[in-house]
């Protein structure tokens, strides 16, 4: 019986962390710099680079104007 219910909960909370991942990543936008490179433009306000090469040189986290 125990170990039905911790199995049950561990179920519940990997469904419930994999939909909240989701929702972070449905709330990216894609987009384009003036110079061409595409970016992704996080909700929690960081941004990178969707060039691999380039992402480890540009996160940053966007200040607000």
């Amino acid at each position: 019986m125990l170990f039905r219910t911790i199995a049950m909960l561990l179920s519940l909370l990997l469904l419930t962390s994999t939909a909240y991942a989701a929702k972070e990543e449905a709330d990216d936008i894609q987009a384009k710099t003036p110079d061409g490179d595409e970016v992704v433009l996080h909700s929690n306000g960081y941004w990178e680079f969707k060039d691999a090469k380039k992402s480890s040189r540009g996160k940053s986290q966007s200040r607000g104007v």
